[in-house]
């Protein structure tokens, strides 16, 4: 179907003895380029993508999926191609669950029925209203984390198994029983959700806060002020925290240089990407790289 392929970056985990594998995807597609994957038949994967168009074509036809759109497939065939469409940027996360762990899944989430007919070769995940490929908020974000995970690498297995299992939870199953008023959840966490998940999608070139209020439909005032009450932040604190985190990741886990690494993130000047480095992470991007994402011991703590 198409000449160009990409291997996804696999980012953490072992389907044999963590029951789940993510991987990555990130690069500019000048033409229609095959993901290769390598999927296992006995796995259920989840695919979606934050930026960019794909299609996933198998025996039984094709699924188209959008920005923000998130497609389950179960039993694929080793013939089944995934095909990122020329044009654009694209950003995705394929997390792929090995049967011990849907099986415990299945067990651990009693009260709850499946949101889809998993034994079907692949469906387009049907969570909450509307646009029934459309994924919510609260998915994409936790999906924005799995893919940007903390610099601070000492408990990541756990994390990752944590946020891979609520990733699970929320994506595949539904709650048998519809959650109750939630008018007691603090006003406007909705549109802070959507707020945070566009400043993470778009780290090298984000969005200004009056682009992003009127995104989310509030005033630049209000979107400031959940900013602070409900993150502790403000915007630019947070978009520092975020490209430290997708730098550091991409220091762990490529081999781009440090300055391809400042601007990937937004910087334009190396001293500076390397004052907010060492500011959020505590320790420069060098001598990070060079203990394997672990840092010494002089460095333990952030800067402050």
């Amino acid at each position: 179907m198409t000449a160009a392929s990409i291997r996804p970056e696999t980012l953490h985990g072992d389907l044999r003895a963590d029951g789940f594998r993510i991987r990555i995807w990130r690069f500019h597609a000048g033409r229609d380029t095959r993901l290769e994957f390598g999927i296992s038949s006995e796995s259920t994967v989840m695919a979606l993508s934050f930026t960019g168009r794909l299609v996933f074509a198998s025996q039984d036809g094709q699924v188209r999926i959008a920005s923000e759109q998130l497609v389950v497939a179960s039993k694929v065939r080793p013939e089944s191609q995934w095909i990122a469409l020329e044009g654009g940027r694209h950003r995705g996360l394929m997390v792929e669950l090995a049967p011990h762990l849907m099986a415990q899944l299945g067990g651990v989430e009693r009260g709850v029925r499946p949101s889809h007919e998993v034994v079907q070769s692949v469906t387009v995940n049907r969570i909450g209203q509307g646009d029934v490929s459309r994924v919510p908020t609260v998915v994409l974000s936790l999906a924005q984390q799995l893919s940007t995970p903390p610099a601070h690498t000492a408990c990541l297995p756990i994390w990752f198994q944590a946020k891979v299992m609520e990733l699970a939870s929320l994506t595949l199953f539904a709650p048998a029983i519809q959650p109750m008023n939630t008018s007691n959840e603090p006003a406007g966490r909705e549109s802070l959700e959507r707020a945070l998940f566009l400043l993470e999608r778009d780290l090298e070139n984000p969005p200004t806060l009056e682009m992003l209020a009127q995104e989310v439909g509030c005033g630049p005032f209000h979107l400031s002020r959940l900013f602070g009450k409900l993150t502790g932040k403000t915007m630019p604190e947070f978009l520092r925290q975020k490209r430290m985190e997708r730098a550091a990741l991409m220091l762990r886990t490529t081999r781009q240089s440090v300055s391809e690494i400042a601007l990937a993130v937004g910087y334009e000047s190396f001293s500076a990407f390397t004052r907010a480095f060492v500011r959020e992470v505590g320790s420069t991007p060098t001598t990070y790289r060079a203990h394997g994402g672990m840092l010494p011991i002089a460095a333990q703590q952030p800067a402050t």
